[in-house]
């Protein structure tokens, strides 16, 4: 038996060791000439197997690997692992390579938004997820100029000052009028400035202009005019430089009264009642020398005469 030594029970001991040996080819084998027999014979025969290592990177269809032409099969498949399998790279609801996602689907819209005094929290509603576009409005008016003094609005610090106001009543003089509020008043909110009934053209001088009215008054140049009345009327003009009569004196006479005017004549509104039987001559009738009666104009000569004539 090989491997072990046989023993005569009947003779001395023999020593026994075998060889082992590892054969590759079929054929006939014998242990070499030290040993006494074979022990352990490895048998390794080729039976051509050739086989292909390959690695896969997973897709979303199913892959199904094979080796390829030449090859009698697989031998190391190394699956390659995939980046960015995250629970949170994956779409809520869906399972890839066993990992569940957690990140809900962009359903965007649109918002304007138009800042206030408080502050505002904006949620998508349904079915919308989220914004896409987001428009804050802006202001021309923000500006520090348009913010009270020490005052900040959205990053803007004011300047201008708080008004503190009263009422101004202003009544125009020759000269002009600066004025002040007085403290703790900053400014007028009102102001009231006095008007005249009598600021109108005619009552300001031709060539002199108030507040914008342009004056048409003529500047008086007056004297005085002495007239005495006579048979005709007068007409008297002021003569350079007057332009005007200031005065004008219409001379009487004591004798103008009724008894020393004809019966039924009247002068300058004084009817006579002078009755006479006495005879005039032709010369003191053309002249009109009655009683003090005023010297007559030639053209009422003959009026007068028949007046008198006529009373006689």
């Amino acid at each position: 038996m090989l491997g072990q030594s046989n023993t005569n029970t009947t003779a001395s001991y023999i020593k026994v060791e075998n060889e082992d040996i590892t054969v590759t080819e079929n054929g006939v084998y014998e242990a070499s000439a030290d040993y006494t027999g074979l022990g352990t014979v490895t048998v390794a025969v080729d039976y051509g197997i050739n086989n292909q290592d390959k690695v896969i990177t997973p897709s979303i269809a199913p892959k199904y690997v094979t080796a390829d032409e030449g090859y009698t099969g697989l031998g190391t498949v190394t699956v390659n692992g995939v980046q960015n399998v995250y629970s949170e790279n994956i779409k809520e609801g869906v399972v890839i390579l066993g990992v569940e996602g957690s990140v809900r689907e962009l359903n965007g819209t649109t918002i304007d938004i138009t800042p206030t005094n408080t502050a505002k929290e904006f949620i998508p509603s349904s079915p919308y997820t989220g914004y896409t576009k987001v428009t804050v409005y802006g202001d021309v008016n923000l500006i520090p100029g348009n913010i009270v003094n020490g005052v900040t609005i959205f990053g803007v610090t004011g300047t201008a000052q708080s008004l503190n106001g009263e009422v101004l009543e202003v009544i125009p003089s020759q000269t002009a009028q600066s004025i002040i509020p007085v403290s703790p008043k900053n400014a007028f909110t009102q102001v009231n400035v006095s008007g005249d009934e009598n600021l109108v053209s005619n009552n300001i001088v031709d060539g002199v202009s108030i507040f914008g009215v342009q004056g048409s008054a003529t500047t008086l140049n007056g004297t005085t005019l002495n007239v005495t009345p006579t048979a005709n009327a007068q007409t008297h003009t002021p003569s350079a430089p007057n332009n005007c009569y200031t005065e004008v004196i219409v001379n009487g006479d004591t004798n103008l009264v009724a008894e020393n005017i004809a019966n039924g004549v009247t002068i300058f509104g004084v009817t006579g009642n002078l009755e006479s039987s006495e005879t005039y001559s032709a010369d003191l009738i053309l002249k009109g020398i009655v009683d003090g009666l005023p010297q007559p104009t030639e053209s009422t000569i003959v009026t007068q005469a028949t007046t008198i004539l006529e009373n006689i």
